[in-house]
């Protein structure tokens, strides 16, 4: 959920960098209370889908290994659901609580080996079942309020906070190194495929920025556009890139037949088999 942010938009380290495109290939999607939506890197919106409106969404990722996205909607417990980025159809999981001292969901999180966590504001870190919301296991990091989890293409893991600290995060025990704190406030976060970190920098009010910074240089932060959310006033509370997600090759048939690709090389060993016979045969002739 969003922590109380200073009034305005507050970057403390933009600089007059360039503008970020969203990698080939892979989609920028965001999440309002109500709509899910698809974001150019100017931060201009597209209406996908209605959402269940039941709670804030602040906290979506995509899994690279299945090509499924995830949200979740607070509460207590948080409602973890599926969604298709293509379409915005999504389907409820189950509830993710139960554990002592969590307190509510603020960050969503899908490794690159499709291990599903969700963190709260306090620090503390689930890894969830993706087929039953079920908490696996917890650890409970240092870093203060949590407002997302994301990881780089390299495999390195990275938080933000709502107090505008990046973090590298440490899944196993829980342990974050501040990377940069002159960001002035992350309200949601996602990396892409290419490296890019693209940020919400405030979910509190209507005319919410996208930006973007390098992983390389944190302090090189750039304003992308203003986000409209297509659905009135509602803000921008969660974002999701897709990317990396390499659907399996189509199997063949239990027909017993071979495929069409082999017949030929298959045709050829025979020929040259029957060839290679016919000559054997000849020789003990002569």
């Amino acid at each position: 959920m969003a922590a109380a942010a200073a009034a305005g938009l507050l970057i403390l380290g933009a600089s007059p960098a360039s503008a970020a495109d969203i990698p080939a290939g892979d989609g920028l999607y965001a999440f309002s209370f109500s709509t899910f939506f698809g974001l150019a890197a100017d931060g201009s919106a597209t209406a996908i889908a209605g959402l269940p409106d039941d709670g804030g969404k602040y906290g979506a990722d995509y899994d690279s290994t299945t090509g499924v996205g995830y949200f979740f909607e607070d509460g207590e417990p948080c409602r973890l659901y599926t969604i298709d980025p293509t379409t915005g159809a999504s389907a409820f999981v189950g509830t993710v609580g139960g554990v002592t001292d969590f307190n509510e969901c603020d960050a969503l999180n899908v490794a690159a080996d499709g291990t599903l966590r969700i963190a709260d504001q306090d620090g503390i870190v689930l890894t969830v079942d993706k087929a039953t919301g079920a908490v696996l296991s917890s650890v409970v990091s240092d870093i203060p309020s949590i407002s997302f989890i994301s990881q780089a293409p390299d495999g390195t893991f990275y938080a933000g906070s709502y107090d505008g600290g990046l973090y590298t995060l440490d899944v196993a025990t829980g342990a974050g190194t501040l990377v940069d704190g002159t960001v002035g406030y992350f309200e949601t976060g996602v990396i892409d495929t290419a490296g890019t970190l693209w940020f919400i920098s405030d979910g509190d009010d209507c005319g919410v920025g996208l930006w973007s910074l390098s992983l390389s240089d944190p302090t090189d932060v750039t304003f992308q556009g203003d986000v409209a959310s297509t659905d009135g006033c509602e803000s921008t509370y969660a974002i999701l890139a897709t990317g990396g997600y390499v659907p399996p090759a189509p199997q063949l048939a239990a027909t017993g037949s071979a495929p069409a690709t082999l017949v030929a090389p298959i045709a050829a060993l025979v020929l040259l088999a029957g060839v290679g016979a016919l000559a054997v045969s000849r020789r003990r002739a002569a």
